[in-house]
C-alpha cells in the first residue's frame, strides 16, 4: 500500500519535477542553479543528509529512497526524461 501511496504522490510532483529538471538544463551553470534552489528550500537539508548518509552518492540516496517507498526508481527516472 505504502508503494501505491509514493507512486500516487510520486506521479503528481512529475510535472514540479520536469520543470526543475528543464530549468537545470538550461542554465548555464547548472550546479549554482541546483545550489540556489537548495538555498530557497529548506526541505533541501533533508535531502543533503539522506546524500551524506549514502557516502555523497545522489544517485545512492535516491536509489535507496524509491526501495524505502516501494517505487521503482527506473520508473521515475523514465517517467522525467
Amino acid at each position: 500500500m505504502l508503494g501505491t501511496l509514493a507512486r500516487g504522490k510520486m506521479a503528481g510532483m512529475l510535472p514540479q519535477i520536469k520543470r526543475a529538471m528543464t530549468m537545470i538544463r538550461g542554465a548555464q551553470d547548472p550546479e549554482g542553479m541546483i545550489r540556489q534552489m537548495m538555498g530557497n528550500n529548506p526541505q533541501f537539508s533533508e535531502v543533503q543528509k539522506l546524500i551524506q548518509k549514502s557516502g555523497g552518492d545522489p544517485k545512492r540516496a535516491f536509489y535507496a529512497l524509491a526501495e524505502q517507498y516501494g517505487v521503482d526508481p527506473e520508473e521515475i527516472l523514465r517517467a522525467i526524461k
